[in-house]
């Protein structure tokens, strides 16, 4: 199959004898996703300006396709490094900590359960 639209679609099989005789139908129902997720970093904002050391990080995401959110999926990086989070259904938050005085990116992305991954977001702060 191709061309399908985006949304739930439903398959119905059956198959028939030389006799004439016709299964009982058989019949699946399943998801088409071609969008990715959103998503947006919330806190901090971009340009913000701080006098500690640490913050957290608050990251906004949504599923748009129907397939659901792969949370396992979720990456954020602090100037290019890893950094470990805390992913909820619609929101993460990641500590942030050990900031040294100069500008810093905080990037994050996510993935639906259909592969759809999010365009990383980025904010500098």
């Amino acid at each position: 199959m191709s061309g399908l639209a985006q949304g739930v679609h439903t398959l119905d099989a059956s198959i028939a004898d030389n006799a004439g005789n016709l299964s009982s139908a058989s019949q699946v129902s399943f998801t088409v996703d071609l969008a990715s997720p959103t998503i947006v970093i919330s806190s901090p904002s971009a340009g913000s300006f701080f006098n500690y050391a640490s913050t957290t990080a608050i990251i906004n995401y949504a599923d748009t396709g129907g397939s659901g959110l792969s949370l396992s999926s979720l990456v954020v990086r602090l100037d290019g490094n890893l950094v470990a989070a805390t992913a909820g259904a619609s929101q993460a938050t990641a500590l942030l900590s050990g900031l040294a005085q100069g500008v810093h990116t905080l990037d994050a992305s996510i993935a639906d359960n259909a592969g759809n991954r999010t365009s990383a977001v980025q904010v500098s702060f």
